[in-house]
């Protein structure tokens, strides 16, 4: 029953790692997208917006929330 429990245990273990790996990869994989819709949608404005700080600064003033997408 020992070994049973200690599979058990290392089956759970492995399956936490995977969701967590999965779950990076998944973060990962849509912010890279998010990127490339921006850039579609807005081209170089965006680029010209995101590389100064003092726009970057101003919007997370507005918006506190992208403080945390940023």
């Amino acid at each position: 029953m020992k070994d049973l429990k200690a599979a058990s245990d290392l089956f759970q273990a492995n399956k936490r790692r995977l969701f967590q790996k999965s779950l990076a990869i998944s973060f990962i994989f849509l912010t890279m997208i998010a990127f490339v819709v921006i850039y579609i949608l807005w081209g170089d404005r965006a680029i010209d917006f995101f590389s100064d700080p003092l726009n970057v600064r101003n919007l997370v003033a507005r918006h506190p929330l992208a403080s945390r997408l940023l």
